[in-house]
């Protein structure tokens, strides 16, 4: 045997990448290397046992003359057979209980039986090294707390007060991510405030869930708290209320945060409340389609309170059709110019049923005010009218002032006649990647390909959401004039001017 392979971290390497499927069937080669060698066999087992998305397992150390198993309603329960156990019942869920790092329950019940011996044996830390739990309210949970557990992440599809057990700050100390996707009433929320009041060391918390204001204004107030995401969805929730329990400061080291909520004039009333949060990412989703005036006000809550921190934001919404009626909903320059004072953004992605209408010199001003862009991504917004209004030129000051730039989505007018015959005009930009070209006009290849392979040099492909430019499509129906096909014949194009460049610069050497 290699020498490397009696180093106890190699071996166990060895066996998480396994674990890992890097071979495709993990349980498999788990237990051909654990009968392999004496000492492969602990780092086997810990990298087989880490992860358990069942409690059949695990249930199944323990004697046959214990547990049995039926299934009621398509879900498996877990029942005991007798009432009283012995030493030697436990004697194999020993050796197998402490390797779980990681749970996940799903659609499988332990009934009162059972779960009482399981929680008489629980002084003894029933799951000890068990550091993250997805949990659907099979039972109490508290069977399964431990001093290792740093996740809890509540799912399903109903809840009960028991649920969410008082008993989590004290028997799991160490806890610093509480998820919560269960469907609830607000009359199961006290259950649920009563329990994040008393977590005082989170550091990631999503509730999905019902949420009340005196639970928001709690972890508002928790110094722990980097990454939130909250569900602000429903009649219940009353921006004044929140508004008059956040503390100051508010989530004074929050650096991300993803919100779901009905109106963004909601939103926009309860931001300025958290200033002096260290936001770096923002992530809005609108159940409805917001107006115009409303994305405004929301835009100027963001730049008035996250200027100098904010790098990264995205609006969107959960429409999945055209809105046909765009009126009201028009973002033009106006509409966007407070977004201009977020000076460190990276990435800015709006996703909504709206139109845009915006000018060729307020690109400009845009490209010149957020000269740390990565990504913009504007075109899932209607373009008002049969064309776009920018013109291919647009992506000049982009290219300009924009010089890490990678992924740009916007949509242009790239007709023949609007493409400059002069190019870029000596602008290049080595960053850019991808352009994506959705509801783009084009009618001619060529002089739109000589241009963003001039301006683009990098440029590695053009592309729809809908996969219409791909290049392996033989579809003999398609119309060889229409848009998607012309784009198509642009990425075609891309090596040919590549490679006239590449000779030209030989040539001037």
């Amino acid at each position: 045997m290699h020498r490397c392979l009696s180093i106890l971290d190699v071996v166990s390497m060895i066996a998480t990448c396994l674990g890992e499927g890097f071979r495709g069937q993990p349980k498999k080669d788990l237990l051909a290397m654990a009968m392999t060698c004496r000492s492969f066999v602990a780092p086997a087992l810990d990298a087989l046992w880490q992860n358990q998305s069942s409690l059949k397992p695990l249930l199944s150390t323990l004697p046959e003359s214990l547990v049995g198993i039926r299934f009621e309603s398509h879900k498996m329960v877990f029942y005991s057979r007798r009432y009283a156990t012995v030493p030697d019942d436990w004697t194999r869920f020993q050796l197998y209980a402490p390797r779980i790092k990681k749970f996940q329950f799903y659609g499988e019940v332990i009934d009162p039986g059972l779960f009482f011996i399981l929680k008489a044996y629980r002084p003894s830390n029933l799951l000890r090294n068990l550091s993250a739990i997805y949990w659907s309210p099979i039972c109490p949970i508290d069977i399964f707390l431990g001093p290792s557990l740093s996740t809890i992440c509540f799912t399903g599809t109903q809840s009960t007060p028991e649920t969410f057990s008082v008993s989590v700050p004290t028997l799991a100390p160490q806890l610093r991510s509480l998820e919560c996707y269960v469907m609830m009433s607000p009359n199961e929320g006290p259950a649920l405030t009563n329990l994040i009041s008393n977590l005082y060391r989170l550091e990631q918390v999503t509730i999905m869930s019902f949420v009340s204001a005196s639970a928001i204004a709690h972890l508002a107030s928790l110094s722990s708290i980097r990454e939130a995401s909250f569900n602000f969805s429903g009649e219940e929730v009353d921006p004044d209320v929140i508004c008059s329990l956040l503390p100051n400061p508010s989530f004074s080291a929050l650096r991300k945060l993803r919100v779901h909520v009905d109106e963004l004039s909601l939103l926009a009333r309860i931001l300025p409340h958290m200033h002096g949060a260290p936001l770096r990412s923002l992530h809005i989703t609108a159940t409805e389609t917001p107006t115009a005036a409303n994305m405004r006000d929301l835009l100027v809550a963001v730049a008035t309170t996250f200027s100098a921190t904010l790098q990264s934001l995205r609006i969107d919404d959960e429409e999945e059709d055209y809105p046909g009626n765009l009126e009201g909903r028009i973002i033009t320059d106006d509409i966007l110019s407070p977004a201009l004072g977020l000076s460190n953004l990276t990435e800015f992605i709006i996703n909504m049923g709206m139109s845009l209408d915006i000018s060729l010199p307020f690109v400009q001003e845009l490209a010149k005010s957020w000269t740390k862009l990565k990504r913009l991504d504007l075109s899932k917004l209607y373009p008002l009218g049969d064309a776009p209004n920018l013109s291919i030129e647009a992506f000049v000051p982009l290219a300009k002032f924009c010089p890490n730039l990678v992924d740009i989505a916007i949509h242009v007018d790239a007709r023949h006649d609007r493409v400059p015959h002069h190019g870029p005009g000596g602008v290049s930009n080595h960053s850019v990647k991808s352009i994506c070209a959705d509801s783009c006009a084009i009618d001619q290849a060529p002089p739109v390909a000589a241009f963003l392979a001039s301006l683009f040099p990098s440029l590695e492909t053009v592309f729809s959401h809908d996969g219409g430019f791909d290049d392996d499509d033989d579809d003999d129906d398609d119309d060889p004039n229409s848009p998607d096909a012309t784009w198509g014949e642009v990425r075609r194009l891309f090596p040919v001017f590549d490679a006239v460049r590449d000779q030209g610069e030989e040539e001037g050497r």
